[in-house]
């Protein structure tokens, strides 16, 4: 069964106005007179007397003393309805949003289940984010472990570069010097020990 609190039940009183569900009324003044439901008669001072002031929603026959005090009672009378659906009724007129007990304690499971969702989504979040944080740690230590690796490969390469360079140079020369010595004649002597001498420093350095 629905159950709505006092508080709520008491927001849509104050908000309502029983003109709105008395009919036969015309205008919005703050007292008129329609015919009474009970006993038919009509007019100033003799049907029923419809009243809408701070603090005061009553509708009173001056005839039979029929009355209705506000517009919940006047919507139960007129349309033959439960309480709980009248409160619904005369809430919907005046926009205003009613949830039963069991509606609000619903509402307040979800809203308890949604924040341990949240909480445990951001905690899985964390934790993913943790991982990924020690995956990159680890994926740049290895660069740099083999940054260093492939800069001590470059610099040996560059070294035997430099040695092979040298090496080439001094076979160069070597050629160029036994070449002449070969060229020289029985006579170049002098030029012939200059060769050698030459040649032996060059091997030697």
């Amino acid at each position: 069964m629905k159950k709505y609190n006092k508080f709520d039940i008491d927001r849509v009183k104050s908000a309502a106005d029983i003109r709105d569900f008395i009919p036969g009324l015309s205008g919005r003044g703050a007292t008129q007179y329609c015919e009474c439901p009970e006993c038919h008669k009509s007019g100033r001072n003799k049907g029923l007397c419809v009243t809408h002031k701070t603090n005061m929603d009553i509708a009173k026959c001056f005839s039979c003393g029929f009355t209705i005090n506000g517009a919940i009672d006047a919507v139960q009378y007129y349309d033959k309805v439960e309480f709980i659906d009248v409160l619904q009724i005369v809430a919907s007129r005046y926009n205003i949003l009613l949830e039963t007990e069991m509606e609000k304690r619903q509402r307040a499971i979800d809203r308890s289940r949604e924040k341990v969702k949240q909480s445990f989504c951001l905690s899985q979040l964390e934790a993913s984010q943790e991982r990924q944080i020690s995956v990159l740690k680890k994926l740049s230590e290895q660069f740099c472990n083999h940054a260093d690796v492939i800069n001590n490969q470059s610099k040996q390469i560059n070294a035997l570069y430099q040695i092979h360079q040298r090496d080439y140079k001094k076979l160069l020369q070597l050629i160029q010097l036994n070449s002449e010595l070969s060229a020289c004649g029985v006579m170049d002597s002098k030029r012939k020990e200059n060769l050698k001498a030459e040649i032996n420093n060059l091997i030697n350095t």
